[in-house]
């Protein structure tokens, strides 16, 4: 088994975007459910990059439907990034609230190229 803490290290902190990307990937492709409260740790922390807390959420979005996790407290906590100072935070947010639901969030407005940021 690997060790997570290596791929959520660089999830977190590597300067690479796409090194940041791969090691989101690798742990929504085989990582354990008990990564999530690691992930959302990233994706909470307004200090970490938005395209790691992004990352972060996504990942959260393919491991909730492929273990069928549907945890309030993990609900409530996406609820509050639905007010996100990063646009890009807020669209993971309500897509992964989506994933997790089945029903639609609400995105407050922002600018396209937001979506970009790192």
């Amino acid at each position: 088994n690997p060790d997570w803490r290596i791929f959520l290290q660089a999830l977190k902190n590597d300067p690479d975007d796409t090194v940041r990307f791969k090691s989101a990937q690798a742990i929504w492709e085989s990582a354990p459910e008990e990564i999530v409260p690691e992930l959302l740790d990233i994706a909470l922390n307004e200090n970490n990059r938005p395209s790691s807390r992004d990352y972060a959420l996504i990942a959260l979005r393919h491991l909730s439907q492929r273990f069928e996790i549907n945890n309030r407290s993990l609900i409530n906590s996406l609820i509050g990034l639905l007010d996100d100072e990063q646009y890009r935070v807020r669209v993971s947010a309500s897509e992964t609230l989506f994933a997790l639901t089945g029903k639609d969030w609400p995105v407050k407005p922002g600018k396209e190229e937001e979506l970009f940021i790192e």
